[in-house]
């Protein structure tokens, strides 16, 4: 069986899986259940929690999520990428926070290498040690400085990478995210699924006790007083593909870094729409991987531990 065969066998089957999770995720009768098993084994302090969440989230501005891509397009990315394009999908895995999920998908033209000092073994995956240079930072800090930097971890060796979060599985043939790269930017996402204006983000982030409250409203107010617009825009920083030959995804990943690790934040999505601006780059160029990571046949994404 040819590299498209496999592909298209394996993205049908991901997207009859899909399938089977949203109808089962939407189905009302479910979600009543659920809730009320979660009401039962609640004290008064965490049905506060719960109450006081949904409340928050009455005023934060979302959009229903879409499919990833249209059918018709859908069809004609079940293909394999082009074998001379010598890939690195990569990951990291700090403090136990996710277990590794084997890849579906080998090629000769593709490498699966994992940052990790929590496992000395992963199907599919090379892994290597954090660098010791980073030992110094947390955990967060030492995910999101593997996360920008391929350039200097993987040298030359490569023609592309493609960074994905621990809790996500490789299904399908991701050196074809090399094809959806616009060559005078030089990196590919996700558009975010749900909100569109990183404003709003932090009222979500505030809600679900994500970051750092102080300086992801301090991190915001700087962003307004210097003009940068509400709905500009918002991507899914789970998976960044990135060509790794283009000296202007280096230079957005290396700003995207500093922005991070100046905010002080904790949260890398506030900072990549503000680095864009400043580099007039419309959200519309980098989202070229689709409207929703989390209906994308080429991965799984599973619950963190």
């Amino acid at each position: 069986m040819n590299n498209d065969r496999i592909v298209e066998s394996l993205e049908i089957l991901n997207r009859q899986w899909l399938d089977l999770k949203h109808e089962y995720d939407s189905n009302s009768n479910k979600k009543r259940k659920k809730f009320f098993s979660e009401f039962k084994h609640m004290d008064l302090l965490s049905l506060f929690g719960h109450l006081r969440k949904k409340i928050l989230f009455l005023n934060i501005k979302e959009h229903r999520p879409e499919e990833n891509i249209s059918n018709n397009e859908w069809v004609k990315s079940l293909k394999s990428g082009a074998m001379n394009t010598k890939t690195v999908i990569y990951s990291c895995i700090t403090g136990s926070y996710d277990k590794p999920l084997k890849p579906m998908y080998s090629s000769n033209n593709i490498k699966y290498i994992l940052f990790t000092d929590d496992y000395d073994h992963a199907d599919g995956w090379e892994i290597r040690r954090i660098p010791e240079y980073l030992k110094e930072k947390n955990n967060s800090e030492i995910n999101r400085y593997i996360k920008f930097h391929p350039f200097e971890l993987f040298g030359d060796g490569f023609d592309m990478s493609v960074y994905i979060d621990g809790n996500i599985r490789p299904v399908s043939d991701l050196s074809y995210y090399f094809s959806k790269i616009n060559s005078d930017i030089g990196i590919a996402l996700h558009r975010h699924r749900s909100r569109s204006c990183i404003y709003q983000e932090v009222k979500a982030c505030i809600a679900l006790h994500k970051g750092n409250k102080k300086f992801m409203l301090e991190q915001i107010k700087g962003y307004k007083n210097v003009g940068f617009p509400e709905e500009y825009g918002m991507l899914e920083c789970n998976v960044i593909a990135c060509d790794l030959k283009n000296s202007m995804s280096h230079k957005l990943l290396n700003m995207w870094w500093e922005e991070f690790s100046l905010s002080k934040s904790g949260r890398d999505q506030l900072a990549l729409p503000y680095i864009l601006w400043k580099n007039s780059i419309p959200i519309d160029r980098v989202c070229s991987l689709g409207n929703n990571v989390y209906d994308n046949t080429k991965l799984q994404i599973v619950d963190h531990r």
